[in-house]
């Protein structure tokens, strides 16, 4: 039993990058992987809100519409990436670090917008 949390500590571990969760059940790793799936999604709501006061009307158009699909897409894609631990009680876990680390990504993706220079063809704010 230690050497499977140990082995979902180092999963844990691998997928965020952070230092080792110090839970020690199943339940607290989950709950410990949920405030940090929380945290990740306030942050995107922040930098997806200073986003859209930047933006004209028709890019905060296309922006709602494209955030709509990419948050279908994000859990789209970590069901199809946790499809091996489906009945485990590992899935929650992994489903919700997956999560975390496409919002990171997503993070990225937008705060670039904010900070981009005009004459990036990549820029939304032209």
């Amino acid at each position: 039993m230690q050497l499977r949390l140990l082995s979902v500590a180092v999963i844990a571990t691998a997928l965020t990058g952070a230092a080792p969760i110090s839970a020690q059940t199943m339940m607290e790793l989950d709950q410990k992987a949920g405030e940090i799936y929380q945290q990740a999604d306030r942050q995107l709501a922040d930098v997806y809100a200073k986003l859209m006061a930047k933006i004209s009307a028709d890019s905060q158009a296309k922006l709602k519409q494209t955030q709509e699909t990419w948050l279908r897409f994000r859990d789209d894609e970590c069901t199809f990436r946790t499809r091996g631990t489906i009945g485990g009680s590992i899935n929650s876990m992994i489903f919700t670090k997956c999560r975390t680390a496409l919002t990171a990504d997503r993070i990225k993706d937008l705060d670039y917008q904010l900070i981009c220079q005009q004459g990036d063809f990549f820029c939304s704010l032209q």
